[in-house]
């Protein structure tokens, strides 16, 4: 039942790309659940909860989501929950269009309370509503027939975070819980959700450790698998002299559910004009826990730093179903 309630999942958001695309329903499918899960050839099936493989936020989506060590915006909740450890208040709003009627949002915020950092972070995927196609018993179920009715599919992951720091603030320790759903036509799966993780400052660098999507499986009506995850991460400085900047972060990706390994690669490099108070940035991110047949494993993005307050954009092209955009709003205030 897993392996079902899934699929139709992915074939309501691919059925919705064939429009555009013109290609067949299992090319279509193929493509975008290689876009979604990340991995076309490792284990690309084998879970559910689509909304937790997609990368959440707008400057880490640009990185590929090697965000694991990072703790300067309240993104990091998607992430790793102890990057929220020396926040003040903070948050994050990013929207994406894929093809058709398919988008992705994402909203964090924190705040302090006391020597403690509290956030919230939710995730939509909506699919939108298509058209409903069943087997049409004069062809034998080879061709599908349309019956008049429409099918919405959605999936929202939610997150309440907790993290403190210690050691002089050198390490800081949070923890996640939350819920995910799934909703597609009749079919409702749900799931608890735990993450955890930490984080420990270097003189050169941060290093981070995430254990993510714990929690079973969703049930409902059906089954299937969390994607859990195990993430290892660094965050460097490579250049910070006058006006210009260069950031490295990585991430090694263990998908635990899917027995899959890969790299996640973000490079940030900042510039201040002469003369003003605006900060120019520009990403680039690599993703190579994409496995054979993956798509699109590079991003490309920037942003615009006023103060508290940064525009985000990234863009990816995903061969035939085209380019997507993503666009976002961060801001930092005082702890």
């Amino acid at each position: 039942m897993n392996v079902h309630v899934r699929s139709r999942m992915l074939d309501a958001i691919a059925r919705a790309a064939v429009r555009r695309v013109g290609r067949s329903l299992p090319l279509s499918l193929l493509l975008l659940a290689g876009t979604v899960s990340g991995s076309a050839a490792q284990g690309a099936g084998s879970t559910g909860a689509q909304v937790l493989q997609f990368n959440a936020g707008s400057r880490a989506a640009a990185l590929s989501g090697a965000y694991t060590a990072a703790h300067s915006d309240a993104e990091a909740l998607f992430y790793n929950p102890a990057g929220a450890a020396n926040l003040g208040w903070a948050g994050a709003l990013s929207y994406e269009t894929y093809v058709e009627q398919i988008s992705v949002a994402s909203a964090a915020g924190v705040l302090p309370v006391g020597r403690f950092s509290l956030g919230l972070g939710i995730v939509l995927l909506d699919g939108g509503e298509i058209a409903e196609i069943e087997p049409d018993p004069d062809f034998g179920g080879m061709t599908g027939r349309p019956t008049g009715r429409t099918i919405s599919a959605s999936e929202t992951a939610v997150r309440v975070t907790a993290a403190s720091t210690f050691l002089d603030q050198r390490l800081r320790v949070g923890v996640s819980a939350g819920l995910v759903s799934t909703s597609v036509g009749s079919d409702q799966l749900s799931a608890p959700l735990f993450d955890f993780g930490a984080q420990f400052d270097l003189p050169v660098a941060t290093l981070g450790l995430a254990l993510r999507n714990l929690g079973g499986g969703l049930t409902g009506d059906g089954s299937a698998e969390l994607p859990t995850e195990l993430r290892l991460g660094a965050s460097t400085g490579l250049l910070r002299s006058g006006r210009f900047s260069v950031a490295l972060q990585a991430d090694l990706l263990r998908r635990i559910t899917e027995e899959s390994t890969g790299f996640l690669v973000g490079v940030e490099a900042g510039l201040v004009p002469a003369g003003s108070d605006l900060q120019l940035l520009a990403r680039a991110g690599y993703s190579g826990a994409e496995g054979e047949g993956g798509l699109a494993p590079l991003k490309f993005g920037g942003g615009l730093v006023a103060g508290p307050l940064a525009l985000d954009y990234t863009f990816q092209h995903l061969d035939l179903l085209g380019g997507v955009h993503r666009f976002g709003l961060r801001w930092n205030g005082l702890r």
